[in-house]
């Protein structure tokens, strides 16, 4: 062999381990960079925790508190020949709150009032506890759409008040697991290119639809286009009155997250929805503590 050629093949050989270690580079730096996303997103997410736990606390201290006046007045009256009825009913009455308060933070799904659109990631694990299926005759799919049975029922109140305003409102997609996000995402990717698609399709673990509150909602005419619903009756009508159901439009126009989504509505519950249609911020701009002092009541009709 010459050693031209000896040359010519230990250049090459240098060449590919170069290019080997810059590909080792820049993967480890990769890996960095997605771990210290995931990291950030972990911090936040027991900042949450974190405050929830500091509520509950406050909510036992409370509840301690009560029982300590209970027995003062107790004891006062057990010295005394006269005693006030209704005050002894009314602290008995606060008392049996507080307590039924409590059990139903603890009991409550804690993620359902958080939020996730690039925020606080959903796993993969995470489904609703009991999902329903909603009535073909609001579906706008060729798939059956399932939604969180404890949220079903405020979705039917709405749909059928829309109906009975003289609309055609249909459900476009309901419930949405993390697999199924994950290929939807894919598709769009692929379709429309990473940037266009990250303006109007969530990343998997980042969508409202996985908590099983959330439509897309269209009506009869438009079917499936969905980007025509801003200019339907049915639109204007969830502006005015989606938030006496419990639902919120999460995604109005110049949010921080996506482009302007008319057709995508996330029960909040009565009244968190009403303080937001009331108030001049939004759901994405309130602070989660605040929005966490709805939870308890989340379900009331």
């Amino acid at each position: 062999m010459s050693v031209n050629r000896i040359h010519i093949y230990w250049g090459i050989g240098v060449g590919i381990a170069a290019l080997l270690a810059s590909a080792g580079a820049y993967y480890e730096v990769t890996q960095f960079q997605g771990e210290r996303t995931e990291l950030k997103q972990e911090l936040a997410y027991a900042k949450v925790q974190i405050d929830d736990l500091a509520d509950l606390v406050q909510k036992k201290e409370e509840e301690v508190e009560v029982h300590k006046e209970l027995l003062r007045i107790f004891r006062q009256q057990s010295n005394d020949t006269e005693y006030d009825l209704s005050q002894m009913r009314a602290m008995v009455q606060a008392a049996t709150q507080t307590v039924e308060d409590i059990k139903k933070l603890e009991e409550a799904d804690t993620q359902l009032l958080e939020k996730y659109s690039k925020v606080f990631f959903l796993n993969e694990h995470y489904v609703p506890a009991q999902l329903s299926y909603i009535p073909n005759d609001f579906v706008e799919s060729d798939h059956e759409q399932q939604l969180s049975s404890s949220v079903l029922p405020f979705l039917l109140q709405m749909l059928n008040a829309m109906r009975g305003d003289g609309l055609d409102p249909k459900v476009l997609s309901g419930y949405r697991s993390f697999g199924y996000q994950s290929n939807l995402k894919y598709n769009h990717v692929v379709t429309y290119g990473t940037t266009e698609a990250n303006q109007f399709v969530a990343d998997q673990g980042y969508s409202e639809h996985q908590l099983g509150t959330t439509v897309d909602i269209v009506n009869g005419a438009i079917g499936v286009e969905m980007s025509k619903f801003e200019s339907t009756g049915e639109y204007q009508w969830l502006l005015t009155h989606a938030h006496e159901y419990g639902f919120i439009l999460s995604y109005p126009p110049s949010n921080a997250y996506y482009a302007f989504e008319p057709w995508h509505w996330r029960f909040v519950g009565k009244d968190l929805a009403t303080y937001l249609h009331n108030s001049s911020t939004t759901f994405y701009e309130m602070p989660q503590r605040d929005i966490n002092e709805y939870r308890i009541k989340m379900f009331d009709q």
